[in-house]
């Protein structure tokens, strides 16, 4: 088994804690996001992204990852997906990540 996370993407639910809530850019849960299928979905991947340019994120996101391995005894890989941050629409267009 290989759990998986996705990080930096799929992270509107942290949007929504005022902990986290700074370190979450593009945060638009009404976008629609076009999936591999064709079919759309609402507050999709691309509707919030954790902000690669602070470094507080790193230290978050490793918390994460060891409270996970608290949970997973014996798991050895993680999977972080990775894949859903639109860096044009997101990142590209944010001056603090620049």
């Amino acid at each position: 088994m290989i759990p998986e996370i996705d990080i930096p993407g799929h992270s509107l639910a942290f949007s929504k804690y005022p902990a986290f809530s700074d370190y979450i850019l593009c945060k638009d849960p009404t976008s629609w996001h076009k999936m591999f299928d064709g079919q759309y979905i609402k507050g999709g991947p691309g509707s919030a992204t954790w902000n690669p340019g602070r470094e507080e994120t790193y230290v978050i996101i490793t918390n994460i990852v060891k409270d996970l391995l608290t949970v997973l005894p014996g798991v050895e890989v993680i999977h972080l997906g990775g894949d859903e941050v639109s860096k044009t629409k997101c990142w590209g267009s944010d001056p603090y990540v620049q």
